[in-house]
């Protein structure tokens, strides 16, 4: 794995960041630690975590959902007002994100944790976490999320994808199909 210091400097901006969250909320992250995951076509697909910074008009999803945002288009559908940094280019990248809902305090986390290619069938495992008994948490509701960006170029075939969000133990959450050029 790659360290901080030799990554380029548009990598150094989003790595270890999440959709909004409180640094207290990003499960364990540590801000410039790259991910690099293995793909079954015996590629790598790099994907790095993503901060969406919210307008007036952002909004959140009300229900648990699993995203891949193409363009502009998809993330102001998705999020209403809010802007990605400059340096995120969604003609080179697209984002896969996964929201928990709202949940009735502070403590439950949700992280992309693995991204699997084996031919048009992408599989995105997403792990959850719950507060557990006298852990202490934000009494307040909370929208726990995770975003990330990943290559266009990383992924082939070009055409129809079919991304499968899957729990830790393989579990089918739900699918997204989309078509990448």
């Amino acid at each position: 794995m790659r360290k901080d210091p030799d990554l380029p400097y548009h990598e150094k901006i989003f790595l270890g960041c999440s959709l909004a969250d409180p640094p207290g909320d990003r499960a364990g992250d540590k801000l410039g630690s790259p991910r690099i995951l293995s793909v079954r076509r015996g590629a790598t697909v790099r994907f790095f975590r993503v901060e969406l910074q919210p307008a007036a008009g952002y909004r959140d999803p009300s229900a648990p959902a699993h995203l891949v945002l193409t363009g502009a288009a998809d993330v102001a559908a998705a999020y209403g007002d809010c802007r990605l940094h400059p340096a995120l280019d969604l003609r080179g990248h697209f984002l896969v994100a996964v929201h928990r809902g709202p949940c009735s305090t502070g403590g439950y986390a949700i992280r992309i944790s693995g991204v699997e290619q084996q031919g048009d069938e992408v599989t995105v495992t997403v792990a959850r976490r719950d507060p557990r008994p006298g852990d202490p948490v934000t009494m307040m509701i909370t929208h726990p999320r995770d975003c990330v960006a990943v290559e266009r170029s990383a992924l082939a075939p070009k055409g129809r994808l079919h991304f499968h969000f899957v729990d830790e133990r393989g579990a089918k959450l739900s699918q997204v199909t989309i078509d990448i050029d």
